[in-house]
């Protein structure tokens, strides 16, 4: 087995890791197919580690009385919210990215300004340095 594919998880030992009955495990696992990514693996079907967080939250929301309807419904509208959240937070990138770019560029004008002033102070300086050469040797 290659490294990626160890970290997934049988039905077996989703049913360890989370204390759902296997035959649980495997009626969720087909009822919610949609939520559970999956990989084949030997001719097994073997779970991403994050699915045993996924049974435990369908367990919850069984033991509270919800139908499957229900369930989906509830995890469709997380899934929203979470990506609307994503969008928000996404956005507040941009704008700080934004802010961060007018900074930047203050700070490379300022910079620019500083430079040529001391081209210009140093360039006087040897000037000045010259014309007092040229007097002492008057």
């Amino acid at each position: 087995m290659t490294p990626e594919i160890m970290e997934y998880l049988s039905v077996m030992e989703l049913s360890q890791k989370s204390g759902i009955p296997r035959t649980t495990v495997r009626r969720w696992l087909k009822q919610f197919e949609e939520f559970f990514p999956s990989e084949v693996n030997d001719d097994r079907i073997v779970y991403a580690p994050d699915t045993v967080r996924t049974l435990r939250w369908i367990e919850r929301q069984r033991q509270r009385g919800l139908t499957f309807a229900e369930i989906k419904s509830s995890w469709i509208r997380s899934l929203v919210r979470m990506a609307i959240e994503d969008d928000d937070a996404i956005r507040s990138l941009d704008r700080e990215n934004i802010r961060l770019k007018r900074e930047a560029k203050v700070w490379q004008e300022s910079r620019e300004r500083w430079s040529q002033n001391y081209r210009e102070l140093h360039q006087r300086a040897r000037t000045a340095n010259l014309w007092q050469r040229i007097f002492r040797t008057w």
